[in-house]
């Protein structure tokens, strides 16, 4: 059994660390937690329908739909009650222990389906976290050439989710494909090589 997140809770991305704040007495829709990787409940190869959708119990796309409206179809959190907004957890990610300028620009919107969240860093690393807890299950540190120097990274986006698999894009100009349980690579290609210039931001 896993927990269905409020899809319109509130998420701020500050230093590498990550917070969510729910409606207090949110959490009494948990009826469990995921503790490993194995639990993760695999995503679908989505249709066009399922991509074009307001976003509800899930959001499995950067923008909530594939027309990036970044609006939840759920009505659990109201201009009543907005106010009791609370801090339900928050996980420093250990990506960047100086918690300022160096660690880049935390800008990317996490995916979240089946009550796991997926987030990645401006380093491009990438997180699978219980979206009830906040705990990681599992934590994918890309390996960089010889040669290649990532700097502050910048900015990235986030990733994209489908068919089992998390699709993220790196700052050396990879993309790649993460089996949804584990955070191991099933595949890796060069779309923009960083020796031409190219990084996927």
């Amino acid at each position: 059994m896993h927990f269905k997140r409020l899809r319109s809770s509130k998420k701020v991305l500050i230093g590498g660390v990550l917070t969510v704040a729910v409606i207090a007495g949110a959490a009494t829709m948990a009826v469990g937690s995921i503790t490993s990787g194995a639990q993760i409940p695999l995503a679908p190869q989505f249709t066009a329908a399922q991509l074009n959708a307001y976003a509800g119990n899930d959001w499995i796309t950067n923008g909530g739909d594939i027309k990036n409206d970044r609006y939840s179809s759920l009505t659990q959190i109201s201009p009543s009650n907005v106010g009791t907004l609370k801090q339900a957890w928050a996980t420093d990610l250990g990506v960047c222990p100086t918690h300022n300028s160096a660690c880049g620009s935390e800008e990317a919107t996490p995916i979240e389906y089946g009550g796991v969240m997926y987030y990645q860093t401006p380093k491009s690393d990438v997180f699978a976290l219980d979206a009830t807890t906040g705990q990681v299950l599992w934590h994918y540190a890309p390996v960089f050439d010889p040669g290649f120097s990532i700097g502050t990274g910048g900015r990235e986006p986030g990733v994209a989710i489908g068919d089992g698999l998390i699709f993220a894009g790196q700052k050396d100009g990879n993309l790649v494909a993460l089996n949804q349980q584990t955070g191991k690579v099933v595949w890796k290609t060069s779309l923009m090589p960083w020796q031409k210039g190219g990084s996927l931001d």
